[in-house]
């Protein structure tokens, strides 16, 4: 398994600074969210007009690119908004193929209200065959992330049971799951081979309405478990750090959560 860390964590950094501290402290790779302030990634130059010079910074650093977290939402009902939404992930498969990066996260989003669960898994199903075939030729991936609505992999593995073709998997982010009542085991049981991206955060006053981020190994969510079934089911891919300081502006910065969690991770994946 590799190493990566999520740019939430550094939401004002530059694209150099991300590239330099990803290369200084070892990481292979780096999921990008967010670069300079910038939350959308259309309006990023570093995905646009500097996008082939954002390519060879990365390549010439040996750092990959290895996920494109955009806040696409595939459970919107109104059919203007639904567009947008698939426009926007669209583009971003566009911007991951140039940046020969692997996947693209989106997100299945909150059920609308009044809207069977299942009724909701297809339009989002059926979104994802769509996205998944425009993928697929270019060598990207559309993961959908364990999150918001589907949260558990119970939820997140019906929505792709629904999927038809390529292109398609799953990001599991082994909080939202386990915070969520769900049982590590039993997410790995639902999401198998899906799984092409994980999120690794760690925190305490779990629960099904949010919870307190602390530094891996600190809280209450059991990595270590996750990592060895992980590796169980021969998983090869990133483990990402996702570290909130975008929205949680009071933890530790990442000059302190980047060094720590590489430490971390290298003892846990010793032990697996």
């Amino acid at each position: 398994m590799k190493l990566a860390f999520n740019t939430l964590g550094c939401p004002d950094w530059s694209v150099e600074r991300v590239v330099s501290a990803a290369a200084a402290l070892g990481y292979d790779g780096v999921e990008v969210c967010r670069l300079h302030g910038r939350r959308s990634f259309e309006e990023m130059p570093e995905l646009g007009v500097d996008l082939a010079r954002t390519r060879r910074l990365f390549s010439d650093a040996g750092v990959a690119v290895c996920c494109l977290s955009v806040g696409v939402i595939l459970s919107m009902r109104n059919r203007s908004e639904r567009r947008l939404q698939i426009r926007r992930a669209h583009r971003a498969i566009e911007v991951a193929a140039a940046l020969r990066c692997p996947c693209v996260r989106v997100f299945g989003g909150q059920i609308p209200s009044g809207v069977p669960r299942a009724d909701s898994a297809d339009d989002i199903a059926q979104a994802l065959t769509a996205l998944g075939g425009s993928a697929d030729p270019l060598g990207v991936m559309v993961l959908l992330e364990t999150h918001d609505g589907f949260c558990r992999g119970e939820h997140a593995a019906d929505v792709l049971a629904r999927v038809s073709g390529p292109g398609v998997g799953s990001l599991w982010d082994i909080l939202h799951s386990y915070r969520c009542g769900e049982a590590i085991a039993d997410t790995i049981n639902f999401l198998g081979e899906s799984i092409r991206h994980v999120h690794v955060k760690d925190g305490v006053n779990l629960s099904p309405c949010g919870f307190q981020p602390v530094l891996p190994g600190e809280g209450d969510v059991p990595v270590r478990d996750a990592v060895r079934l992980l590796r169980q089911i021969g998983y090869d891919g990133y483990l990402s750090l996702e570290w909130e300081k975008a929205w949680h502006p009071e933890i530790p910065d990442p000059e302190v959560a980047f060094p720590q969690f590489i430490g971390k991770m290298r003892e846990i994946l010793s032990e697996a």
